[in-house]
């Protein structure tokens, strides 16, 4: 939790109106009741658990400002992805090479490396943050990633987590879906697990407490299962991670309500890896989803409040699934001007001007989006938590997400999903009361502290702490 947060929160707390269970500052006859567990686990939380992506093809990313934005947003992992071109990268040189297939791919020429693996460890040091990373599988080998891991260990980069490549689902060896640069002859999912076991084997022979996961997709029936059920039929437990990427992939209904809804599938999706990975693994193997947003392509919504309620209801709902660590794509990302004004990044660009017919424009580089408040306040409720605790709702549009912390105390996350009207809302929280409360409105520039006991608006987010 950052300082100002932590100092916003003593303050208000002083004087806070203490809200006990079933106190009528809450109550009102439509009032909608938030039923919290302190004493329940849905999953375990570690350190790192909430983090972003930074595309090594970003070049905002070297900006002297960005340490201090990644702090005050309470990112705790910094993940060294570049989507496709990770599987063209060679990390001694800082390049990427041609991709070897490039019919019907992205011209990934377009996006060379803005940064070295250098710059970004030293940026995660500066900050606190652990990283993942991904190694080169496409045009890469064991050996390289061997060399990669044996320098991270003897510069103590921390690297929690290496993935062996990235998205190598998308390589052409499931019919219909070739975008992945992979210059292997057999791009079977079989072939890929088989390399992966070789991988695994150098990596960790170069350092033996290197953590090592392989690229699932995460996604349940057809050809789609098929792939994961492959892939971990022969790696089994010898990998110590799965990364999957949560995006509503062809949603039907666009509309705000219709993304808001999505997060309400994520309890089953995650059921059904944890039992997928269970099945040829063990339960130790983690799942890391290494990628989430609301769309896979720049959106308008992604840079207003629809997308920071999406960012809060799905990253914590993805934790309460299960899974280790969460990353949002991206920290920077762009894209404003060639998709008529979305980004799927917490923090602009500042690089592509205009949309087409000049009537949205991108903020100056670094400007926050509302997602990177929305970041905050998810980032500082996880920061130091232990656990994620069930909660429950009366009502479809007013959602709550709670976290144990030491010493006994509780934060919950509580948004109001309804772009028109206020929520009240009546705490059921046994032997607890309020005693503090941040919210970031529709309207808001940043979170701010508010009384306990004041209602909900339309379309905000309210981070309330409990204590016995």
């Amino acid at each position: 939790m950052t300082t100002g947060i932590r100092a916003a929160m003593a303050a208000l707390a002083a004087g806070a109106v203490v809200l006990t269970a079933g106190a009528p500052a809450w109550a009102g006859d439509d009032a909608t009741t938030l039923s919290v567990r302190p004493s329940t686990t849905l999953a375990a939380l570690r350190a790192g658990a909430v983090g972003v992506d930074e595309p090594m093809w970003s070049p905002a990313f070297a900006d002297a400002a960005v340490p201090g934005l990644i702090r005050k947003a309470n990112i705790q992992t910094l993940e060294f992805n570049g989507g496709g071109v990770s599987d063209l990268y060679h990390w001694k040189t800082g390049a990427a090479q041609a991709d070897p297939d490039p019919q019907g791919h992205p011209n990934y020429a377009e996006l060379p490396p803005q940064f070295t693996f250098d710059q970004f460890a030293k940026t995660a040091h500066e900050t606190g943050a652990k990283t993942i990373v991904h190694v080169n599988y496409g045009t890469g080998t064991p050996a390289e990633a061997a060399a990669w891991v044996r320098y991270a260990a003897r510069r103590h980069d921390h690297v929690s987590a290496w993935a062996i490549g990235e998205e190598v689902w998308g390589n052409g060896g499931l019919p219909g879906i070739n975008f992945e640069p992979d210059a292997h002859a057999d791009k079977s999912p079989q072939a890929y697990a088989t390399n992966a076991l070789a991988y695994i084997a150098a990596m960790k022979a170069a350092d033996p407490s290197a953590r090592v996961g392989v690229e699932l997709l995460g996604v349940q029936g057809g050809k789609f299962q098929s792939w994961d059920e492959s892939v971990m039929s022969i790696v089994g437990a010898k990998a110590d991670f799965v990364d999957v990427h949560a995006y509503p992939f062809g949603l039907a209904d666009t509309s705000d309500a219709g993304v808001l809804a999505v997060p309400r599938t994520i309890a089953a999706k995650m059921t059904a890896i944890r039992q997928l990975v269970d099945k040829y693994a063990s339960p130790r193997i983690d799942i890391v989803v290494g990628e989430t947003n609301s769309a896979v392509r720049p959106t308008a919504q992604q840079i207003g409040q629809v997308n920071a309620l999406y960012l809060a209801d799905d990253v914590l709902s993805l934790l309460d699934g299960g899974a280790a660590v969460v990353d949002w794509w991206a920290l920077h990302n762009g894209g404003f001007g060639v998709f008529g004004g979305g980004d799927l990044g917490l923090l602009s660009t500042g690089s592509d001007d205009c949309n087409s017919d000049n009537t949205i424009c991108a903020p100056p580089a670094q400007t926050p989006y509302r997602t990177y408040w929305a970041m905050q306040l998810v980032g500082a409720m996880t920061r130091n938590a232990t656990a994620m605790a069930p909660v429950t709702s009366s009502t479809p549009l007013v959602i709550g997400h709670a976290v144990r912390e030491p010493g006994g105390t509780l934060a919950v996350l509580v948004q109001n999903d309804d772009p028109a009207k206020t929520a009240t809302v009546r705490f059921d929280v046994p032997g607890y009361h309020a005693v503090s409360a941040l919210q970031y409105g529709n309207t808001d520039a940043a979170p701010h502290p508010v009384a306990v006991g004041t209602q909900l608006p339309a379309y905000s987010l309210t981070l309330i702490r409990f204590r016995r």
